[in-house]
């Protein structure tokens, strides 16, 4: 049908042409012929092209929903590194002189030290104004009220070097003025964090600024609860089986990957540890070995009248998690009343110490 339409329209016109030719009238000048070039729309072809739009137009798209914020977050978890090589610990110090072993350890620790009235002299106060301390491979951190803390005052510094908006560098000198190799760095009044790797402080510092790493922190929200919280890599579980039967020492250094540890010190002391191993045989045989080496040595103690030491062992123990995870978890659990008379010892030690201190003057 299309082919016989354009037959059609090419016939018709070729017709109209000659008759055209065809009707012997005299020649007339030509005149220039007027082309019309389609460069534009014409207001003609805008008018229809305007009635013909009537289909509604699709719907938008819906607009993708806003962004939560991300949360405020715990500047001690910000400024954790994403991994550590030996150890990542924080104390709840605050809690723990709150507790009700607290003043017992308060006087153990001795507030009378020089080194805290030294501290106290610069505006500082260790017992009353930290929150929290921690470790972290070779760091040291401490957070608290800083505000009245002028580092000046301790004497022997370098000149405080500002780094970055929120923070402050400075290092202590020896007497003779030469460095001492620690160095400090201070955010907000609110941190200190200190250590002789003076890129990883500021690393440090870094992540405080940007409010964390690209990397989460090597402990997350949800691992921080108890008294103590932390994670303990491979090399240091090792040194804490140094002194251990050899042949768990042993055990441990082919198969313990990893400890995930919580101490809650609110009255008794109770110790949960996540025990991860290489692989889940590994982590078993290494399970047996503590669960043996446990309860040999309660009945030990047992036997040879220990009978502190055997409360404490009873209450330790390794349990297995889910089957064929590749974890366990030891507990371990010591008395509020043992732990009291151990503090109370400690107590009388430094008091005697003192007391010949003051005789000797």
């Amino acid at each position: 049908m299309r082919k016989r339409w354009w037959w059609l329209v090419v016939g018709l016109s070729l017709l109209a042409v000659g008759a055209w030719l065809s009707r012997g009238e005299p020649d007339e000048a030509p005149r220039q012929a007027t082309v019309v070039m389609p460069r534009a729309m014409t207001e003609r072809e805008a008018a229809r092209a305007q009635e013909r739009s009537t289909l509604p137009a699709p719907p938008p798209p819906p607009a993708a929903p806003a962004k939560a914020p991300e949360p405020p977050r715990d500047p001690v978890l910000a400024m954790l590194p994403p991994k550590v090589e030996t150890v990542a610990v924080v104390m709840e110090v605050n809690a723990i002189k709150n507790s009700d072993l607290g003043p017992l350890i308060v006087d153990c620790l001795g507030n009378d030290d020089p080194g805290f009235d030294l501290m106290r002299d610069a505006g500082f106060d260790a017992f009353e104004q930290v929150d929290r301390l921690g470790i972290v491979d070779e760091q040291l951190f401490i957070t608290g009220n800083f505000q009245s803390f002028t580092p000046e005052r301790l004497g022997r510094l370098s000149p405080t070097v500002d780094y970055g908006p929120d923070a402050v560098l400075y290092d202590p000198l020896r007497a003779d003025g030469g460095p001492t190799g620690m160095h400090f760095g201070m955010w907000r009044k609110q941190l200190m964090v200190g250590g002789k790797d003076l890129d990883a402080i500021k690393a440090s510092l870094d992540r405080l600024r940007a409010g964390g790493g690209s990397e989460p922190g090597v402990l997350s929200a949800d691992e921080a609860y108890g008294e103590v919280y932390g994670v303990l890599e491979k090399k240091a579980i090792q040194e804490l089986f140094d002194d251990a039967d050899p042949k768990v020492a042993d055990l441990v250094e082919r198969t313990a990957s990893r400890v995930r540890l919580h101490a809650d010190v609110s009255h008794d002391v109770g110790v949960v540890a996540d025990v991860e191993g290489n692989s889940p045989q590994d982590t078993e045989d290494l399970r047996g070995a503590l669960t043996s080496a446990l309860s040999l040595a309660r009945m030990q103690a047992q036997a040879t009248g220990q009978t502190q030491a055997a409360e404490v062992l009873s209450n330790a123990k390794a349990l297995a998690l889910r089957k064929g995870d590749g974890r366990f978890r030891l507990e371990a659990g010591l008395p509020y009343a043992l732990l009291k008379t151990q503090l109370e010892k400690c107590a009388a030690r430094r008091k005697a110490e003192r007391a010949d201190a003051g005789d000797d003057d």
